[in-house]
């Protein structure tokens, strides 16, 4: 088990996870294509994530073990709209063109996953050339 790639993995799943708990609360993400898009996107390579690392619970730090926990009841408390629209298309989202900040924590987060990814492959590049269409 690589417990350092396996907590790297767990803080972007934390940061996303978290990003998408929290905006749920917010009146116009809460019913966004965007969210429910990004919301999806975080939630299903989650899961990917736990089906694959069935491992972790039995040779795991505290570390690794309380922040599994926490991302577990992070996810399970994510709600998805039941008919989302998209906010800035219909002009209810007055954020700056360009700006919406589901698809921005999907975009911190591709990049992570990817350096993460390219420097366990040995390879180093700027993650500010990263398409997040590439890695989600």
């Amino acid at each position: 088990m690589n417990q350092e790639k396996d907590l790297n993995r767990l803080r972007g799943f934390h940061f996303i996870l978290g990003m998408m708990e929290n905006q749920q609360h917010d009146s116009l993400c809460a019913t966004c294509l965007s969210f429910a898009k990004s919301a999806e996107t975080a939630l299903s390579s989650f899961a990917e994530f736990e089906a694959a690392a069935g491992y972790i619970t039995t040779d795991i730090h505290d570390e690794l073990s309380s922040l599994l926990t926490d991302l577990s009841e992070k996810a399970a408390r994510i709600r998805q709209p039941l008919n989302p629209v998209g906010q800035k298309e219909t002009g209810n989202c007055k954020l700056p063109e360009g700006l919406c900040f589901s698809k921005a924590a999907m975009e911190i987060y591709a990049k992570a996953v990817m350096q993460i990814k390219l420097e366990l492959s040995g390879r180093l590049i700027n993650p500010d050339f990263i398409d997040i269409n590439y890695v989600i």
